[in-house]
């Protein structure tokens, strides 16, 4: 059952003619329609009677209007007033002053279009929406999927004509998918904003009961392939605060996703917990430098603290792997923060990141590299996605990774 305490809302768009309203139409049955909504944000008359095959009857009823003022208040309350965790919202085939006001209010868009498909990509995208699918339709031929690895769908539709019966449709039941998944992610999300209203530390114990998560004597069973949702509520509790203070995150990839979600709401001030030293301890940006590595046979070794820290690296085409090795655990203190230099990485690459080093010097490691995926070490299940630009990449586990790390251990 979907329950949540936000609509998520979703523009479909693209020109005249193209059969976007067909598309919605077919969308909206396919969805559970006790928790979805059609607003039809163009004054052209249409509904989602206008699948019908009767043409005649149609074109009756059908009557094409104009844009106002007052209508564009009329669709934005319409948007703004509507309770359904599904909004879909049917716009006019023109990339107009008064579409960008409309979709100014809407989370999320779907091209479907003849041509101009690029265009109306962009102008969603510089609008600040998330992309859900970007469709080519075309009257004959068959469906096509591009590319289905990626966070939203890209391929040619067919057949959205009306009276045509497009409900079997792969790309339709993608679509539908996907949806359900934001949505599903938006809830998790609100859960994580409400239980920060009253909080001013995120303690992982209660998050990880909120995502059901097994807890056996304290020790949380974090569930990997749940990546997506947790990141979600992490951000969630990272929306509304200037500052955070993290309790009990205990494995790595968990503590990279919080400090992740933090940044991406642009926190900079963030305290985790340090049960060695019983206190919350602040994670600290560290400065780069482009120092030679030194070449040792396969690998490459860096000395960032002389007996104490050293950093070991190799890479290729899409990947580098950086290993820490602390020498003197003891020696390990907090105020070593001051005394780092990281060397400098290819942010271009996925960063893997291996080492057995506290919490708050991973944290520090993490975010001082600005790769967009990173992942992190985990022994017995190997690396872990906790950074990506990709929802679905969130706690994926990589036991290969084209990069032989024997050779580190």
């Amino acid at each position: 059952m979907i329950k949540n305490n936000e609509p998520y809302k979703i523009i479909v768009c693209g020109n005249a003619h193209s059969g976007k309203s067909i598309f919605i139409n077919y969308l909206y049955r396919i969805l559970p329609q006790k928790y979805t909504s059609l607003i039809r944000a163009c004054p052209d008359g249409e509904g989602v009677w206008n699948s019908n095959q009767n043409n005649e009857q149609i074109q009756m009823v059908r009557k094409k209007g104009h844009f106002s003022e007052g209508i564009v208040k009329e669709i934005i309350n319409d948007i703004e007033k509507e309770t359904a965790p599904i909004v879909l919202i049917d716009t006019g085939g023109i990339r107009s002053i008064e579409n960008k006001t409309i979709f100014t209010h809407a989370d999320a868009f779907i091209v479907v279009s003849r041509d101009e498909v690029e265009e109306w990509e962009t102008f969603g995208q510089e609008l600040g929406l998330r992309k859900l699918a970007i469709l080519n339709s075309e009257m004959n031929g068959k469906d096509k999927i591009e590319d289905s690895s990626q966070d939203y769908i890209s391929g040619t539709i067919t057949g959205l004509n009306r009276g045509n019966n497009v409900n079997e449709s792969k790309i339709l039941q993608q679509v539908a998918q996907m949806i359900l998944k934001l949505v599903k992610h938006k809830d998790i999300e609100m859960k994580g904003k409400i239980c920060a209203e009253d909080k001013e530390t995120l303690n992982m114990q209660e998050a990880a009961r909120a995502l059901r998560m097994e807890n056996i004597n304290g020790n949380i069973k974090w569930i990997e392939e749940k990546g997506s949702l947790i990141y979600y509520y992490l951000k969630g509790f990272t929306q509304v605060r200037d500052r955070l203070k993290v309790f009990e995150a205990r494995a790595n990839w968990i503590t990279g996703m919080v400090c992740e979600a933090a940044k991406e709401n642009g926190i900079h001030d963030i305290e985790l917990y340090d049960t060695g030293s019983n206190k919350y301890l602040k994670v600290k940006q560290l400065p780069q430098t482009m120092d030679e590595w030194k070449q040792l046979g396969h690998i490459q070794g860096y000395n960032i603290l002389n007996e104490e820290l050293q950093a070991y690296a190799t890479e290729n085409q899409d990947s580098i792997l950086i290993h820490f090795e602390i020498t003197n655990m003891h020696k390990l203190q907090l105020g070593i923060l001051d005394r780092i230099t990281l060397p400098k990485l290819d942010v271009n690459k996925k960063l893997y990141i291996s080492g057995r080093l506290p919490m708050w010097l991973f944290a520090s490691i993490s975010l001082s590299y600005q790769n967009k995926e990173k992942s992190a070490f985990q022994p017995g299940n190997g690396f872990i996605t906790y950074s990506s630009i990709t929802d679905s990449n969130f706690g994926k586990k990589e036991q290969e990774i084209g990069i032989d790390i024997s050779r580190f251990f």
